[in-house]
């Protein structure tokens, strides 16, 4: 097939040979460094060596560690470029967290585990994320689950005090995406993008937790979450903290967004044509720009 159609799979032959290289690399270093792959090769089933172990799970890593993140981000930076008011919010309640946090603006890298208690606790920030991942879930028509091999079968709890009996060699799938836009569980406005939902006092608005599934649920459950979520907290924030966004307008248009929006599994998107402009230091809320020199003098101009 692939020497019949090679353009067809040429992405993923490309894929296979990175993530092939990669797990090479990473099985000739010391497994001294806690990550994904200290783990599945210090737990590999006897008589597999820790390369057979790491190497069919590299694609895995790699895609569910990238391209779910990337889904969420890019319609989370749609949504605000959509509705000012929340994307004001957010830039404000940013520049107050950094401000007073003295968080640093460009090179965040280093600081990144000192701040993440921070940005975990910004409400207007985790309200965004958590809209995105509701309207547009990484993974929007979810897992399928099945009753185990000899098992018997599952009773499910069903509306209306009615079981359904689930036999074995069946599958069901619970879709995130209905799921979070069904009004019974998040109401007002159930389709609409309002933050405000996730950290409002407001007794109208009805937002179930129980209902919000972007990461699955259970056992099962997505085990990137909380690297996911730092991910997004750290990008919108750095991202906002130091530009100001607006649609390119000459390229982008709401009709064609949408039309570009696919489920593959993961949600894929088109491209999102976006002009960014430097924040001053008196956008920022800091103090008049000191006159400096150097390498990074242009990162204090508004360009």
């Amino acid at each position: 097939m692939s020497r019949a159609v090679p353009a067809f799979t040429d992405g993923m032959n490309r894929l296979n040979k990175l993530g092939v290289d990669q797990g090479i690399r990473r099985s000739s270093l010391e497994l001294k460094h806690k990550d994904l792959f200290y783990h599945m090769a210090e737990n590999a089933p006897p008589g597999m060596s820790g390369l057979d172990t790491i190497i069919p799970n590299v694609i895995l890593a790699i895609v569910a560690g990238s391209d779910t993140s990337t889904s969420v981000l890019t319609n989370a930076v749609q949504l605000l470029l959509s509705h000012a008011e929340a994307y004001q919010r957010l830039q404000r309640e940013i520049d107050e967290a950094f401000n007073e946090n003295g968080i640093p603006d460009i090179d965040v890298d280093g600081e990144l585990n000192r701040f993440s208690d921070t940005l975990s606790g910004l409400k207007c920030l985790n309200g965004v994320i958590n809209e995105a991942l509701r309207l547009f879930p990484a993974v929007p028509t979810g897992l399928q689950r099945a009753p185990a091999k000899n098992s018997g079968g599952r009773i499910l709890k069903g509306d209306r005090n009615m079981d359904i009996y689930l036999a074995e060699g069946n599958a069901i799938t619970v879709s995130p995406y209905s799921v979070h836009r069904d009004e019974k569980n998040f109401s007002p406005r159930p389709n609409n993008f309002i933050p405000e939902r996730w950290f409002s006092s407001d007794s109208s608005y009805k937002t179930s937790r129980d209902a919000f599934i972007p990461f699955s649920y259970g056992p099962q459950n997505c085990v990137g979450r909380p690297l996911a979520l730092m991910e997004l907290r750290y990008t919108l924030a750095t991202m906002f903290r130091n530009f100001n966004l607006e649609f390119d307008y000459s390229k982008y248009s709401r009709e064609k967004w949408s039309e570009e929006l696919v489920d593959r599994y993961t949600l894929s998107n088109g491209k999102l044509h976006v002009k960014a402009t430097l924040r001053t230091r008196e956008m920022r809320g800091l103090e008049s720009t000191p006159s400096i020199s150097g390498p990074n003098a242009d990162l204090t101009q508004s360009q």
